[in-house]
């Protein structure tokens, strides 16, 4: 794929392509296709035409992905869906589509620019929300759902934008995988986990939630929800990982985004629409909240595996993309526990030797103080083995959710900051004391054994005319897995 190719579809500018539309500029270029503005020969309309460039990507594979792009992006009725109207190949066998002219710019590009403000976020969760809701109706999951298949397309109202949904190459039909079961297709960063283990036949709409949670992410902390320098390092994150909770955001907002993003498709959202409308609520739930002014942004997570697909509209991408920026804290898995992960995950992608193949790159990148020291001489002393460290105690969170929200909780007689505890995994019992003014206090024995939720609902405490009421005999109710008092 060289400049060549594009030259020659230069030539045809000011020309009619399959007898309707004359090209009148280029637009940009991607990995797999070239894109021109055209004007219709008989309507006063203007259409963008994505070309599929020749070098190196006119495989079948290739082929099947433009038109399958075209296809479903004609069958998907949504005004937040990119619409293709039509489908053609030149003279030479070149397959192109037309799709409406889009003007503004992808989501990926503000987001380097400027961070949302609250109403755009609100505009922006709800459009792709409903764009997706469209799209899973239809038996289609997109699977590569990021911000620069997201595009703001400016408008002639009073929203500053309209979403668009690009880019439905990779995308799955129910009943049909245009993949084979061990190939990884996606962008890392934003893929779920099942998709990063190239189990395409348990993909549904969830997948989707996922990316769409990862996103969201995204817009409220500034950066990824898995930053990362290479693949690898992402995907052993993606497969292993929770992201850090954002702060600033009020807390409904993060829990929200811990159910998107939790590797078990079952405990998601289930569905977009239900993900969207849940943001919603807790943003107006917290009216005054508003996002903080952060400088522009502009080291992203969207590494692409395999070939980088065309969308709609593109740009080559500038050198201000690889500015570095700081992350959130994490506490991440040992790097040997993240390898034996990235290593599965690779066997089922690309097969025993491809996991070889990466194992020796990651050992060539791996700072001298890690690497193994070579074997002494037979006549060197043998060397004493150091003393294996103590092993890290097994953590487990436990989120509370208090009612009234004003509660405050107190872990064996200690003050819990915040909605979130992270314990030692034990079997032992802790005692914890949830109060508020006004109401009740409510005494609740829980065993720190696995993450779960706690959803305690204070009783409002009666007038007190009489002889006082009585607590239960021990004042304790005993709270094990997910129950709420």
């Amino acid at each position: 794929m060289g400049v060549g190719e594009v030259s020659r579809l230069d030539e045809l500018i000011g020309h009619a392509v399959g007898g309707d539309y004359v090209l009148r500029r280029f637009i940009g270029r991607g990995g797999m296709g070239a894109v021109y503005e055209a004007d219709h020969v008989r309507l006063p309309s203007r259409f963008a035409v994505k070309f599929l460039l020749v070098g190196g990507s006119r495989s079948a594979d290739a082929m099947t992905r433009f038109r399958r792009e075209a296809e479903i992006a004609s069958q998907l009725d949504s005004p937040h869906i990119a619409s293709v109207v039509d489908f053609n190949q030149l003279e030479d066998g070149t397959p192109y589509f037309v799709m409406d002219l889009l003007e503004g710019q992808s989501l990926a590009e503000r987001l380097a620019a400027r961070p949302l403000d609250r109403e755009e976020i609100l505009l922006l969760t709800r459009q792709i929300g409903s764009a997706l809701a469209t799209a899973h109706a239809r038996g289609v999951v997109h699977r590569d759902l990021k911000p620069e298949n997201v595009f703001l397309a400016r408008t002639d109202g009073a929203q500053p934008f309209a979403v668009k949904l690009l880019d439905f190459g990779i995308s799955k039909v129910a009943g049909e995988s245009m993949t084979r079961t061990d190939t990884v297709l996606g962008t890392p960063a934003y893929m779920s986990p099942e998709q990063a283990r190239g189990d395409h036949r348990k993909l549904d709409a969830r997948s989707d939630v996922y990316s769409f949670g990862a996103v969201l992410y995204e817009l409220f902390a500034g950066q990824p929800a898995f930053p990362g320098d290479n693949t690898f390092e992402v995907l052993s994150q993606v497969a292993l990982d929770m992201p850090p909770r954002i702060d600033g955001v009020p807390r409904a907002v993060n829990r929200i985004l811990e159910r998107a993003l939790t590797k078990d498709p079952a405990g998601r959202p289930a569905s977009a629409l239900e993900l969207a409308e849940a943001i919603e609520r807790a943003l107006a739930d917290a009216a005054s909240w508003r996002p903080p002014e952060r400088p522009p942004d502009v080291l992203r997570g969207g590494e692409s595996v395999g070939e980088t697909r065309a969308t709609g509209i593109e740009s080559a991408p500038t050198a201000a993309a690889t500015t570095a920026r700081p992350r959130l804290p994490a506490v991440r898995p040992s790097r040997r526990r993240r390898m034996v992960a990235v290593m599965a995950a690779v066997v089922v992608a690309g097969g025993a030797a491809t996991a070889i193949a990466v194992l020796l790159a990651d050992r060539g990148s791996t700072p001298e103080a890690e690497r193994a020291p070579p074997a002494p001489a037979l006549a060197a002393p043998r060397p004493v083995a150091p003393e294996p460290a103590p092993a890290t105690p097994e953590r487990v969170r436990i989120h509370l959710r208090l009612d009234p929200a004003d509660a405050r909780a107190l872990l064996d007689g200690r003050a819990v900051e915040g909605d979130l505890l992270e314990l030692e995994r034990s079997t032992e019992p802790r005692t914890l004391v949830v109060r508020a003014p006004g109401f009740d206090d409510k005494t609740a024995t829980i065993i720190p054994d696995q993450e779960k939720d706690l959803a305690i609902r204070l009783d409002r405490r009666a007038a007190r005319h009489g002889k006082k009421k009585r607590p239960h005999r021990d004042g304790t109710a005993p709270l094990i897995g997910g129950d709420a008092l």
